[in-house]
């Protein structure tokens, strides 16, 4: 396998992180039979050290390959002079990503050349605008290129060709592989445990798939035993419209709503939202029926809102912990919130050709409807919280092994 690690290394850790802790838990979780599999990693840290080696034909046939196609694959050599020659003004370009300059790359001038992130943003075919990811797919020999980033559907435009191509992500990805040959798509996830350590090849093997394993302890907890109905911690920018809407529902009388739903059960929500840039509203932490010493703790139900990504890794992460993913369904009424795909949740509804089974989750269509759609879930009769509660664990082990094989 080979490794592109961000530059700085610490960018790695976003999407890229996840991608290969997951591929590192299905290797080395513990299971019941199967073969024990090795593998041989070369690190990378710079694309340019990566390009050298495709040109050197030292990849050999196969082999993986990790690539973030946000931070590592992007070029960023556009001349803003040039730009600006043609007529385009750079601050309303930024501006309408509510995005700043970058200061994360040591050898572009944000005065001279665009953010890469705003290139990335605004650039409709990626591939296009990445050196790195034409010639990963002109490479001669077949190989397994893993691309990760907050795409979504983005890249199910590109090439067939003689590699295989993985995207992890959420189950938006799913939509662009259904039926298509050479193309997978594994679960992103694992990026809000708090207990999470890996930062991929470069750290001890004890750290690869461990926090992982250690989120699978509340796997057989019923509903009894768990101290939150809902859970969640997420951010919240103008690039996350769907979570702009679950903000201004929550601290409407949502909030209010799903505490006393909560208190009906006897137990409690647990929501913290980290706001910024939301037009000229200072930086601020929402909070909803949380303690200065709360510690984390296992829930019922687990809300995962659109984010960079359709559902960032609250699907996955909620499977970890045994709890019952409440899946954003908003783009119905909130096209922006699809990420570009026709129906991000067509996978966890109705599974796909490998894979030929709807999940037992949760779905709103509209913030507003959410304290109903826990209560048909069942929030108030425990009996077939934990019937649900055990298929969805059975649906994850399913999964699991369907990504195994």
């Amino acid at each position: 396998e080979h490794f592109l690690y961000g530059n700085p290394p610490a960018l790695s850790g976003v999407f890229l992180k996840q991608a290969y802790s997951f591929w590192r838990y299905a290797l080395n979780s513990r299971r019941p039979a199967g073969r024990a599999v090795q593998a041989t990693t070369r690190s990378y840290f710079d694309p340019a050290e990566l390009l050298d080696a495709l040109s050197q034909r030292e990849v050999a046939q196969g082999a993986m390959v990790f690539v973030d196609v946000l931070y590592q694959a992007m070029d960023t050599d556009y001349s803003l002079k040039d730009l600006q020659d043609a007529g385009v003004d750079r601050d309303v370009v930024l501006r309408q990503g509510s995005l700043p300059l970058s200061d994360l790359s040591t050898t572009v001038d944000p005065k001279e050349h665009l953010d890469f992130i705003c290139v990335y943003q605004h650039t409709p075919s990626i591939l296009r605008r990445s050196k790195l990811l034409r010639s990963l797919l002109a490479y001669e020999r077949p190989l397994v290129l893993v691309l990760a980033g907050d795409f979504d559907c983005r890249l199910r435009h590109l090439p067939e060709t003689h590699h295989t191509l993985i995207f992890p992500n959420d189950g938006a990805c799913a939509t662009q592989v259904d039926g298509q040959s050479r193309r997978i798509w594994w679960p992103e996830g694992l990026e809000g445990l708090d207990r999470i350590r890996d930062g991929g090849p470069a750290q001890s093997a004890g750290g690869l798939a461990g926090d992982a394993l250690d989120a699978t302890e509340a796997l057989g907890l019923a509903s009894k035993d768990r101290p939150y109905l809902l859970n969640c911690a997420f951010s919240v920018t103008p690039r996350k419209p769907s979570r702009v809407s679950l903000l201004r529902y929550l601290e409407s009388d949502g909030g209010d709503r799903l505490r006393q739903l909560a208190q009906l059960t006897g137990k409690r929500v647990k929501l913290i939202a980290s706001v910024s840039r939301i037009g000229t509203e200072p930086p601020r932490t929402y909070k909803l029926d949380t303690a200065d010493d709360d510690q984390d703790g296992d829930a019922v139900f687990v809300l995962a809102p659109a984010g960079d990504t359709w559902s960032s890794g609250r699907v996955l992460e909620a499977l970890l912990q045994g709890s019952i993913p409440v899946v954003d369904a908003t783009y119905e009424t909130d096209a922006s919130s699809a990420k570009g795909c026709s129906d991000p949740a067509k996978f966890w509804r109705e599974g796909d050709a490998n894979f030929p089974r709807p999940a037992p989750f949760v779905f709103v269509d509209q913030w507003n409807d959410l304290p109903t759609a826990l209560l048909d879930a069942g929030a108030l009769d425990r009996a077939r919280l934990d019937e649900r509660l055990k298929a969805v664990a059975a649906y994850r082990q399913d999964l699991l092994v369907t990504c195994e094989r």
